[in-house]
Formats: structure tokens, sequence, C-alpha cells
């Protein structure tokens, strides 16, 4: 029975929050990635993903960045946290936010 129970309550999450399976507006992720090609973030050195579904987003934001940061899964979070030296990129489903040192 507890099986059963924990299965409901994963896909009660899932219903209720779509960035729970990975569904990122495309024109959000576009904003983000240019943030990170524009060295906003400085180097990444660390990401943190709600879950390995959303590997592909992550992907996508640090393409051909040559970074290659340590990726920690954290079912905590909302959506794809991105580390940099400068600042921190957060990106959910429906929007990105840069928090800098700078600001």
């Amino acid at each position: 029975m507890t099986e059963r129970r924990d299965f409901l309550k994963a896909g009660a999450l899932a219903a209720m929050e779509p960035a729970a399976i990975g569904v990122f507006d495309p024109a959000v992720l576009r904003e983000a990635r240019e943030w990170v090609r524009q060295g906003k973030l400085g180097l990444v050195g660390f990401c943190r993903i709600r879950h390995a579904g959303f590997l592909p987003a992550l992907r996508f934001l640090l393409d051909d960045t040559g970074h290659a940061p340590i990726i920690e899964a954290d079912p905590a979070i909302p959506g794809v946290h991105v580390l940099g030296s400068h600042a921190t990129l957060m990106v959910t489903n429906e929007r990105c936010r840069l928090f800098s040192e700078r600001a």
C-alpha cells in the first residue's frame, strides 16, 4: 500500500508543477543561453537541476561554451540553477533570472 501511495504522490506533484516534468519555454531557454554566451555568469563551475530530466535543458544552456561544471540533482529546487564566478542563473519553465554580485 505504501508503494501505491508514493506513486500517487509523485503523480500529483507532476500534475501540479509543470517544471517537474521538464517543460521549459523555448524563449526562456534562448534568453538564458544568450546570457551564458555573453559571459554574464563568468566561469561556470557548478549546476543544480531538479532531476535528470532537466539535463537536456542544461546542455542547451551550456552548449559550445567550454564549461564543464559539476552537476547535482536536488529535488528541492525549481528548474535549473547555473552558478558562475560572477552570477547565478535560475531557469524555470516560466522565466530566467540572473542574480549578480554587480547588481
